[in-house]
Order: structure tokens, then sequence, then C-alpha cells
């Protein structure tokens, strides 16, 4: 199962609510984005093992101004429903240093992709 090893690259926007720096045309949602601090890698489902089934899933998450994730949610699997659950339950015990606006911590919604893939 691959992860990522940080929140570099990925697509990043400031999610809307109160506390939080609402994005706009012509003005930067942070300076530094997050940072992955712990990662816990994802189970394998033993019924995707047994049939060689590999597939990959989108997670997109809040990440708040302490770095904890407070919502996920999947946004796209292949094959829909087969590893969503286990990509959730991962993401979710993530940590991260939080994304900074100004030099101040900002919460963000990042897209995380996880891929299962068996080894050969």
């Amino acid at each position: 199962v691959e992860g990522l090893p940080d929140a570099s690259g990925l697509p990043l926007a400031a999610p809307e609510g109160p506390g939080v720096v609402p994005a706009g045309p012509g003005r930067p949602v942070f300076d530094r984005p997050p940072r992955v601090l712990t990662r816990l890698d994802p189970y394998y489902p033993a019924s995707a093992r047994r049939t060689g089934t590999q597939g990959h899933v989108l997670v997109r998450v809040l990440v708040d101004e302490y770095g904890r994730v407070r919502e996920a949610e999947v946004v796209e699997s292949e094959p829909a429903g087969v590893f969503d659950d286990e990509a959730l339950k991962s993401v979710r015990g993530w940590t991260f240093s939080p994304a900074t606006r100004l030099g101040r911590p900002v919460a963000v919604r990042i897209d995380i992709p996880i891929r299962f893939r068996l080894d050969r």
C-alpha cells in the first residue's frame, strides 16, 4: 500500500466556515502547506488480497490549524467501495504540521491519493 510522505504538491484549498482563511482570487491560501508528521498505512483487505484486486482511493481531508484531521471523505475510488473504509481509517490517524498563512496556522483541505498494490 502506498501513501504520500508529505502533502507537498497535493491540491490544497481553504475550507469554508468560521475560523478559517477563505480562498479568494489572487490571494494565497497559505504560505507553507501542511506536512505529514505521522502516517498510518492502510490495511489491505483480505478479500481483495485473495482475489488479487488492486486499486486506489482519493481521500479529501480537512487538516485543522493544529494539524489534526477533522473530516475525511472519499472523492474517488477504483474499484468503488473495495478500499474506501481502510483508506479512511488510515488517513484519519495521520497527523500534520499545519499549513500556515502569514506565519499563523490555518485549516486547509487537501486531497490524498492512496494506492493499493500487491507486491509481486
